[in-house]
């Protein structure tokens, strides 16, 4: 549910709000579709100086305390874009850098590992840590498939003296058949799977004013609907990890 008001300013102020979109106290995630409006709740000022956005996720359906919450969260003027409220209490986020050590020692050696748009830039950089670190066995899925480039070749190369492998298999994660027929040609080659990293995505810049709702799904699609279809056919295999990628943006805006 999305609540806009004009303030006094000429300030427009847009409460958008979920319902357990967001885990505090590791409490399960009820509505994990709720958490897509972070995005554009932190992007959309900056492109709009005058509009405020703020998710706010909220734990009660009681329509009397939402309609506190909202009339509190829409008179604030601080610049939080998301308000978490838990048991009468508000907890607003707050992002902090920190270093990861590597985990290479994490990885099975020879492992077998599937990553979603692997033949795109991050899924070829994944891909190339994975084959020096662990010589890993490494399952490709691109939307066209094809016969790889002269780069990707090299690299390829490259990893056969390490001792590692690379299969690409043409699959788009949003069509479930297409995913399915490819998780069956790498099980035949590979057998089990140990980890999947999901990175496939699209990438379509452009001002949310212009945004058409067929674009705004060609971007989603292959991080949400692409996810549960990978996430039920996967659901059986007994993975060490399942990674997932995504935009920065949805954590910090850009400048």
């Amino acid at each position: 549910q999305t609540v806009g008001a004009r303030l006094p300013d000429q300030t427009v102020a847009i409460t958008a709000v979920s319902h357990r979109s967001v885990s505090i106290h590791r409490e399960p995630v009820l509505h994990p579709y709720g958490s897509l409006l972070s995005g554009p709740c932190r992007v959309a000022p900056l492109e709009y100086p005058t509009l405020r956005c703020r998710q706010v996720d909220v734990d009660s359906t009681d329509p009397g305390t939402l309609a506190q919450v909202i009339l509190r969260e829409g008179e604030s003027d601080t610049s939080i874009s998301l308000a978490v409220y838990r048991d009468g209490n508000r907890w607003t986020q707050d992002v902090e850098r920190f270093h990861l050590e590597p985990t290479a020692d994490r990885l099975r050696e020879r492992g077998t590992y599937l990553i979603t748009g692997g033949l795109g830039g991050l899924g070829m950089a994944v891909a190339d840590w994975l084959a020096r670190s662990c010589h890993a066995r490494l399952i490709l899925l691109s939307r066209h498939g094809g016969t790889p480039d002269a780069g990707h070749e090299s690299r390829f190369a490259e990893w056969r003296e390490l001792g590692a492998e690379g299969l690409v298999l043409a699959a788009d994660v949003t069509d479930r058949e297409s995913l399915r027929r490819a998780l069956e040609l790498a099980h035949e080659k590979f057998g089990q799977l140990h980890g999947i990293i999901h990175a496939a995505g699209i990438l379509q810049d452009g001002i949310i004013q212009l945004k058409k709702k067929a674009a705004a799904h060609r971007v989603l699609a292959p991080k949400t609907e692409g996810l549960q279809i990978l996430d039920e056919l996967t659901r059986d295999e007994t993975l060490d990890f399942f990674a997932l990628f995504s935009s920065v943006s949805a954590v910090i805006p850009p400048d």
